[in-house]
């Protein structure tokens, strides 16, 4: 079951990886505490594979490399486990053969983002160049720094490069 906006968090990546509370959702006990860095790895590329089932090769690999350590599925694990106490119950769901964030797309900055800036090039293309301005400078506004900033694990993996690459989709001329 997909949790929708009203209920749920925001879930932010361009920037350092933060979860916030949206009006409707008040979060459990412990609610919000990511963790350290390699739990919002975790968190970040669920985040960024919204809907989708994450691998624990995947999870170990944006982590470790291709070289994890013999804990690297328990160490998964108690990530995980540790991100379900901290996010609304049901979202995070198991899913062989690993996990997936079930939430709303809209809940996720970067798809906000990615929304924003095809409308405001569509009003562009378009001829309205006011509107394009407004709807482009709300997107931007979504940017808090460099995405997945605090997130140094997933630095060299894939899900750095998709970032870049999105950003460059979404800004190009």
């Amino acid at each position: 079951m997909l949790a929708t906006q009203g209920d749920n968090p925001n879930y932010l990546v361009l920037g350092p990886v933060v979860v916030r509370p949206d009006e409707g959702w008040a979060g459990a006990a412990g609610a919000g505490d990511l963790g350290g860095a390699q739990r919002r790895a975790v968190l970040a590329q669920l985040i960024l594979a919204v809907g989708r089932t994450v691998s624990t090769d995947a999870l170990s690999v944006g982590l470790w490399g291709e070289h994890p350590p013999p804990t690297a599925l328990k160490s998964i694990q108690v990530h995980i486990s540790r991100l379900r106490r901290a996010l609304p119950d049901g979202v995070l769901a198991t899913r062989p053969p690993g996990y997936a964030l079930e939430v709303s797309p809209d809940a996720i900055d970067a798809v906000r983002f990615e929304q924003a800036a095809e409308r405001g090039r569509t009003a562009l293309a378009e001829g309205r160049a006011d509107v394009a301005a407004t709807v482009l400078r709300e997107a931007l506004d979504l940017w808090r720094g460099a995405a997945l900033a605090d997130v140094s694990h997933l630095g060299r993996g894939p899900h750095r490069r998709r970032s870049r690459a999105r950003w460059a989709r979404c800004t190009r001329r």
